[in-house]
């Protein structure tokens, strides 16, 4: 899995900046499962459209829908780049074999 873009959606007043993320594949329970190694994942397969949240404290907070190819991320401006870099590094980290 790769991040293809990340596509600036909105400011918030709280400070955080709002992205979507494309992927280039589908996102899947396994790659959910391995954002729970990362963060405090909430996730709900029993969904119609089983619904996901991963918060990585004091970087940013995933969340999106298993089968979509994107998601958005919540990213606090204090240190943005850092923290694009190291969700790009985390999704990088899916792929490397064990």
């Amino acid at each position: 899995m790769r991040v293809v873009c990340l596509r600036h959606l909105e400011d918030c007043f709280d400070g955080t900046l709002m992205k979507e993320a494309t992927f280039d594949e589908p996102i899947t329970s396994a790659f959910i499962q391995f954002w729970g190694t990362h963060g405090a994942l909430q996730y709900f397969p029993s969904f119609a459209r089983p619904f996901f949240v991963v918060d990585v404290p004091g970087r940013f907070i995933l969340k999106g829908i298993e089968g979509n190819s994107t998601a958005r991320i919540v990213i606090s401006k204090s240190n943005q780049e850092a923290n694009e870099r190291a969700f790009c590094g985390t999704v990088a980290d899916y792929n490397k074999p064990l």
